[in-house]
């Protein structure tokens, strides 16, 4: 299995996503250490080489980790961040 190396504060902004969204994206990840490719990711667009997006929907948000497989035996989380903001 791969291991993953957090680029950044890329785990830092993972922990700060609701609890079902870091479940989510958590699981993808352990599902990419295992050579396996998850329903909810798909290749960043525009960019080539192995950098996959993960993409959580949760209340009116979307919530996104990139990170890139064809880097060795490691699996780097790259950015994870909240692509829109419910504002009320």
């Amino acid at each position: 299995m791969k291991e993953i190396i957090w680029v950044r504060s890329s785990k830092e902004d993972l922990s700060e996503f609701p609890e079902d969204v870091r479940d989510e994206i958590g699981f993808a990840l352990y599902k990419a250490q295992q050579g396996l490719k998850p329903q909810n990711v798909k290749p960043l667009t525009g960019i080539s080489g192995g950098v996959m997006e993960v993409i959580s929907d949760f209340d009116k948000s979307t919530f996104r980790a990139v990170y890139a497989v064809k880097l060795g035996d490691y699996i780097y989380v790259l950015h994870c961040f909240q692509k829109n903001q419910n504002k009320a």
